[in-house]
């Protein structure tokens, strides 16, 4: 159990040789079961000489007199060097105020951390952004500091990214990501979406959406506190043929643009092409994937095409 600290102290210690690994200039200092860690803080210069540090870049040299928590090395957290073993640290804080239960918050820690090491401005930009205006989550996880910090389009998919935050006017990153929410709006409306985690689970991200998730409700659409919220949101989703309509729809509007273009039906991939153009299938789909759909389609076209004297 640590009984002082963690702190961010000042300290001296020397660059690594090779340059790779830069002290801060800071160190972490606790005591644990009486006795005193000081673990420097260095920053990861292996590329771009260092200029543009994010929090996930930030290393402590291996101890001589080992970790004050077990520790469980992960390959893509450490890096053995020949001047000992770097650990990221994420991870090890996880383990600390997780497993040790130190008198202070891991939030007071990690504003000590942002007000004394600077991030660069280049960060991740989920982490720098402040939360988003005009989409809000409920009462019960805005209290507790969560909010959605971006919200981004791709093919066919929403991606909300949800975050806790700092919510202070400091210039450092004022959130921390926890995970994301993807929807897959249809017909004019947000279908009920879902939870994406962290991919690493020793990492400050999936700390915070195992908190995240304990109080979030089952399906996250219920998460978006008002129909205005859910209403802002969609203002961000590009509406196209395939995603206003239902799969019914979408399927007879392929079968009329068929039926309308006899003179590409021995050709396949014009027939693809023109399908597409028409966007009755998504961009994400492939020309060689419309043209495996095909000949399903064409045997219930060409019955209705013959009936029509066509």
């Amino acid at each position: 159990m640590i009984t002082i600290g963690p702190f961010i102290i000042p300290s001296t210690h020397p660059d690594m040789p090779d340059g790779c690994f830069r002290h801060t200039g800071f160190s972490m200092e606790l005591v644990c079961d009486g006795l005193l860690f000081e673990l420097p803080i260095y920053k990861d210069a292996s590329h771009m000489d260092g200029q543009f540090v994010t929090f996930d870049e930030f290393y402590f040299p291996e101890p001589e007199n080992g970790w004050p928590v077990e520790f469980m090395y992960k390959w893509i957290h450490d890096k053995p060097t020949r001047y000992g073993r770097f650990v990221a640290i994420s991870p090890l804080l996880v383990e600390i105020f997780n497993q040790l239960r130190p008198g202070m918050a891991m939030e007071d820690f990690l504003r000590d951390f942002r007000a004394a090491v600077p991030i660069s401005k280049n960060s991740r930009s989920d982490w720098r952004e402040p939360p988003h205006g005009e989409i809000n989550l409920t009462e019960n996880l805005a209290n507790l500091g969560f909010v959605v910090s971006s919200v981004y389009f791709h093919g066919v998919t929403l991606k909300v990214d949800v975050a806790w935050s700092f919510q202070d006017d400091n210039s450092g990153w004022k959130n921390i990501t926890a995970g994301f929410i993807e929807f897959r709006p249809r017909c004019g409306k947000l279908n009920d979406g879902k939870w994406i985690g962290q991919r690493w689970k020793e990492c400050i991200e999936s700390h915070y959406f195992a908190r995240f998730a304990a109080v979030a409700p089952k399906k996250p659409i219920d998460s978006l506190r008002s129909a205005e919220d859910i209403e802002n949101l969609l203002k961000h989703y590009e509406w196209t043929n395939t995603t206003r309509h239902s799969e019914a729809e979408i399927r007879q509007m392929r079968l009329k643009s068929i039926q309308k273009t006899p003179e590409l039906w021995a050709t396949p991939k014009q027939l693809a092409e023109h399908l597409k153009s028409e966007e009755l299938y998504s961009r994400n789909t492939s020309i060689s994937q419309i043209v495996k759909f095909l000949p399903a389609l064409l045997k219930e076209a060409e019955p209705e095409k013959a009936n029509k004297g066509e």
